[in-house]
């Protein structure tokens, strides 16, 4: 049981890190099965409204909410740990940052320069700022959920972690024009280790020089010569 009630602690904190972005999802899962069943049209507001909270959400999602996570994840992995881990989820990352987040953004800026884009925007500003605000908020809680009871990790704490939320989140901020709402934003990266593993480029480590967890070929040799084997009697 005293094994368990952590575990279930952790799940419970996921769950509600997740709260913030599940409802937008949810939301649209709502119209889209509104517009299959002939409810409203793909042409009425309401469904391009919904998508286009979609699209923010995502955005958001993957420029600053996974970002706390690939943190601690190259945090271990840079100090010797989880190698091999680390280099699977540095190409994770690196797909997130470079091609997510930027087609969420081309999405949004090409919708930006349309008129129904304008107007759509200028009707959920407040709803996109308040999910700003909520997934700062509950990557503050969960920040300082994985490093209470004194729960430490080399090169990083709470407050470097949170600190490096921000500095993801201010692509958002900036990009909806909120900058000015918001005090003490970080200037540089916090985590100076993250601009190493967020650029696969500069991390070659040979395999003489780490484990690596890349798939072996050859891994096998045929050491046997001209012996025949027999597998009639198994």
């Amino acid at each position: 049981i005293d094994e368990i009630i952590p575990m279930i602690q952790a799940m419970n904190e996921a769950v509600i890190r997740a709260e913030v972005v599940s409802e937008i999802f949810k939301e649209t899962y709502i119209i889209g099965h509104k517009m299959a069943l002939g409810e409203i049209s793909r042409e009425s507001p309401e469904a391009y409204e919904a998508i286009f909270m979609f699209v923010v959400a995502m955005y958001c999602l993957e420029s600053t909410q996974f970002m706390p996570s690939f943190g601690v994840t190259f945090a271990i992995a840079d100090s010797g740990i989880f190698v091999p881990v680390g280099k699977s989820v540095q190409k994770i990352a690196q797909d997130e940052i470079e091609i997510h987040v930027q087609a969420h953004k081309i999405t949004l800026d090409y919708e930006l320069k349309t008129e129904r884009g304008i107007m759509a925007f200028n009707k959920l500003k407040p709803k996109i700022k308040k999910l700003i605000d909520d997934i700062v908020a509950s990557e503050k809680s969960w920040v300082d959920y994985l490093f209470q009871d004194g729960r430490e990790l080399i090169g990083l704490d709470a407050n470097l972690l949170f600190n490096y939320t921000m500095f993801c989140a201010k692509d958002p901020i900036t990009f909806f024009g909120f900058q000015d709402q918001y005090d003490n934003l970080p200037e540089k990266n916090p985590l100076g280790y993250m601009r190493e593993w967020l650029n696969i480029d500069k991390i070659q480590g040979s395999p003489q020089e780490e484990n690596t967890g890349a798939y072996l070929l050859g891994a096998i040799s045929n050491d046997i010569g001209s012996k025949k084997l027999v597998f009639d009697d198994l």
